[in-house]
C-alpha cells in the first residue's frame, strides 16, 4: 500500500484550515496536524514529522508564519508552501529566504495546491 503524504497545516482562519484539510484528505493526503499559531507549528512539526508544511504567513500571536518557518528550517529541509491573503514584495522577499516550494495567495486554488504537493512528493519519494 502506498504511503500517503503527511501535511502539517498552519492556518489561523478556521474555515480556511478546514477547507484545506477537506481537500487534501479528499485527494489522498494525510493531514497529520493543523494548528493556528507559529509556536504550535514548531511543536507540531516535531511531534508529527510531516512530509510537507503548508504555512500561512499572517498568523495571530507573536510568531508569524515566516518566523515559524525559520524554526522549522533549523530542524529540516522539508518542503514549505507559504499561503497569504496578501502579496506584497517585502513579505515575499522575507518568505523566499526560506526557499519555499511555492507561494499561494488566498483564495486558494485547491487543484493547483494539490498538484504542487503531489509534484513535491514525487521528487522526494525514492522509487520502490
Amino acid at each position: 500500500m502506498e504511503r500517503r503524504p503527511k501535511v502539517l497545516i498552519v492556518e489561523d482562519e478556521a474555515i480556511t484550515a478546514l477547507s484545506i484539510r477537506f481537500e487534501l484528505e479528499r485527494t489522498g493526503h494525510e493531514v497529520c496536524a493543523f494548528v493556528s499559531t507559529g509556536e504550535e507549528a514548531a511543536e507540531a512539526f516535531d511531534r508529527a514529522a510531516p512530509d510537507l508544511v503548508l504555512m500561512d504567513i499572517g498568523l495571530g500571536g507573536p510568531m508569524d508564519g515566516i518566523a515559524a518557518a525559520s524554526r522549522i528550517r533549523e530542524r529540516s529541509d522539508v518542503p514549505l508552501i507559504f499561503i497569504s491573503g496578501y502579496d506584497d514584495e517585502p513579505m515575499r522577499a522575507r518568505a523566499n529566504a526560506f526557499l519555499p516550494l511555492e507561494f499561494f495567495t488566498k483564495p486558494l486554488d485547491f487543484e493547483l495546491l494539490v498538484e504542487t504537493i503531489d509534484r513535491a512528493m514525487e521528487v522526494r519519494t525514492p522509487p520502490s
